[in-house]
């Protein structure tokens, strides 16, 4: 086999692996985070319907008043609250997406609001 060097392509083999084990339900939704430089977006995804059962982000017209930044810790844990509020019914969720979940986004922190 050959020795991948392509950062986006090891990130694809790693998120193919997850996925093969992790998959969104009604009661068990996977958590979806994309983080970009300046904003963070949350998905709960059904993967049995195939469509998104909540979403939120930090470009949310009703988070961006109490938002002091778009890319910090504290407003990944208003965007986690956020969609814990939306997915009230929901005991537990799946994250899967086989990226690093560096403190600066606060993807850690915002999974665990989302618990």
């Amino acid at each position: 086999m050959e020795h991948v060097t392509d950062k986006q392509t090891r990130r694809q083999r790693i998120k193919a692996r997850i996925h093969k084990r992790v998959r969104g339900s009604p009661e068990r939704p996977r958590l979806v985070v994309f983080k970009s430089d300046r904003h963070i977006y949350v998905q709960a995804v059904d993967d049995q319907k195939r469509h998104t059962l909540a979403s939120a982000s930090t470009r949310d017209p009703a988070l961006k008043t109490s938002l002091p930044r778009g890319g910090t810790v504290a407003a990944a844990k208003i965007v986690g609250a956020s969609i814990a509020e939306k997915l009230a019914g929901v005991e537990q969720v799946a994250r899967a997406g086989g990226a690093p979940r560096p403190k600066r986004a606060g993807t850690g922190t915002m999974t665990s609001e989302t618990r």
